[in-house]
């Protein structure tokens, strides 16, 4: 008697067990759960840069030194392709214009992972537009995130500024 009632214990424990631990389980795993940072994209095609200067086909100021203005946009091509376009726009020619560290990230385990992280520049230019084109994973969220960047040499002395960006993210199923 004793057995059966410790092997009913234990069965309705590991049951209750299960239960109320599968539900959390289920929401960190890869795809599943929602992000609990970051903005989800209103347009599932389209993800704009949270922070970008410009707007509506217009340019509005961002800063008063090296850079002027900001965007970052991620689009969905065909299939599980996106789209990264971005520009960083001076206020004059700079020795250095672009990207740093631009990183595309996947909602997996409970965070955002980069999947890939590198940097773009262009030399001697007063802007730089930029666009890449990856396949992904089906089944994830997606965003991207990067530094626009500008940099001027005083007399061998770098003046750097830079602005971080990350646009909403979109769902590739």
């Amino acid at each position: 008697m004793l057995k059966k009632m410790s092997a009913l214990f234990l069965s309705l424990l590991l049951a209750f067990s299960v239960l109320s631990v599968s539900p959390a389980y289920a929401a960190s795993k890869g795809s599943e759960g929602t992000p609990t940072s970051g903005v989800r994209s209103a347009d599932p095609n389209h993800a704009v840069g949270q922070y970008n200067t410009v707007n509506g086909g217009g340019m509005s100021p961002n800063a008063t030194g090296l850079i002027a203005t900001i965007g970052l946009d991620l689009y969905r091509g065909s299939g599980n392709t996106l789209i990264l376009d971005g520009t960083t726009n001076g206020t004059q020619v700079l020795n250095k214009i672009g990207f740093q560290d631009i990183s595309l990230q996947r909602w997996q385990n409970g965070q955002w992972t980069n999947v890939k992280v590198w940097s773009t520049y262009k030399n001697d230019s007063s802007s730089y537009s930029y666009e890449y084109s990856t396949t992904v994973t089906p089944g994830y969220d997606y965003r991207f995130v990067a530094t626009h960047y500008g940099e001027l040499d005083w007399l061998f002395i770098p003046s750097i500024e830079t602005h971080y960006n990350e646009t909403s993210y979109l769902h590739v199923g």
